[in-house]
């Protein structure tokens, strides 16, 4: 990346920042700042010498890492289809923490896998006997004379109610 025509293994941004701070000696990368070898007698001086990154440089960074990450998956992914093995596709969601992405089905799939659903539950239903059918109660019918009896009884309770809430 660096300079055109020089292959460097520095990373955009601190290239960037070594052009636009230049060192007088020779320098280290150091968690992303660039320290230099001077004397290392007083802490204060070293932090004013220090070129400070700011978030410009850190988006041009991350731009170029982002670059270059897709340029090594699909390098992967290249040499995975010379080996025969199945590759992810370049855009692919992937995850970090190992997990595999989400297999999807094409139409064709799901509606293979339907039929074949339907297939089952029809011989299974085929092969099971089906369930007798319920006995439907015919309605009961009171006698005239339960009928009587049972309007006699409200009747009574009625008054006993009436006469109960008189007498309160």
């Amino acid at each position: 990346m660096g300079v055109p025509g020089s292959r460097s293994t520095i990373p955009p941004a601190l290239d960037l920042a070594e052009r636009w701070f230049p060192q007088k000696s020779s320098s280290l990368p150091l968690s992303g700042l660039v320290l230099s070898k001077q004397s290392s007698t007083n802490l204060f001086d070293q932090e004013m010498l220090m070129p400070q990154l700011d978030s410009s440089i850190l988006e041009m960074a991350l731009v170029g890492y982002t670059q270059r990450c897709r340029e090594i998956q699909t390098a992967i992914s290249a040499i995975r289809g010379q080996l025969g093995m199945h590759s992810t596709k370049v855009g692919a969601s992937t995850t970090t923490d190992g997990a595999k992405p989400k297999r999807r089905l094409s139409a064709a799939a799901r509606k293979r896998i339907a039929t074949a659903q339907k297939r089952r539950w029809a011989a299974f239903h085929k092969t099971r006997k089906p369930a007798p059918a319920k006995k439907t109660a015919t309605k009961r019918v009171l006698s005239p004379a339960r009928k009587a009896a049972l309007v006699a009884n409200l009747a009574k309770a009625r008054a006993a109610k009436a006469a109960k809430k008189a007498a309160a």
